[in-house]
């Protein structure tokens, strides 16, 4: 698992380049055989992959598979999360609940929502950037509920927070934050 506070990435045997977020792990084979290349994920992650055609990539992360032959996105699928985001930067994929519910094939500056436990995916138009902000050393929250940029946060900082009570209002966030700031700036 990647600790808090940092980041990682790896170039797989086949090209496939990953950048793991906090708080993330990846499982993959030493080497890819077989009629496709499949990796699974706990946590966030950013693929650029490598074309072939001839063997797709898929990604099992947190009840969705993803399905791509080269192209570049983002999944975030943390346990303590109760949506799987996939993000299409570039190229075209298919997303897939894994135990045969919903599919959707996405296009660029598109993100499918899946609702743990849900049948249905959604999808909807994003800014793609956004969603990998993380990689280039960016928190960037629109309108996000404030209990989810806690999440994120104590990801990042090593620290957890406490919400005390029930809360009868929704409470957003929206800003850009640098990691490389202390959680007290």
């Amino acid at each position: 698992m990647i600790p808090r506070g940092s980041e990682y990435s790896i170039v797989l045997t086949d090209g496939t380049k990953v950048f793991l977020n906090a708080g993330s792990e990846i499982y993959y084979p030493v080497a890819f055989s077989g009629d496709q290349r499949e990796v699974g994920l706990k946590g966030e992650a950013y693929f650029e992959v490598a074309p072939n055609p001839e063997q797709p990539f898929i990604v099992e992360a947190g009840g969705i598979q993803t399905r791509v032959l080269g192209t570049s996105f983002n999944i975030q699928a943390y346990r303590n999360e109760k949506s799987v985001y996939t993000t299409l930067l570039t190229g075209s994929l298919r997303v897939a609940v894994a135990d045969g519910g919903d599919a959707v094939v996405l296009t660029p500056g598109r993100e499918a929502i899946w609702e743990k436990g849900s049948g249905a995916i959604q999808v909807e138009a994003v800014n793609a950037e956004d969603a990998i902000a993380w990689r280039y050393g960016n928190f960037i929250f629109e309108e996000e509920d404030i209990e989810v940029v806690m999440r994120m946060l104590s990801r990042w900082y090593e620290v957890e927070f406490v919400f005390d009570g029930g809360r009868k209002e929704k409470h957003t966030f929206s800003g850009r934050m640098s990691k490389d700031e202390s959680l007290d700036t």
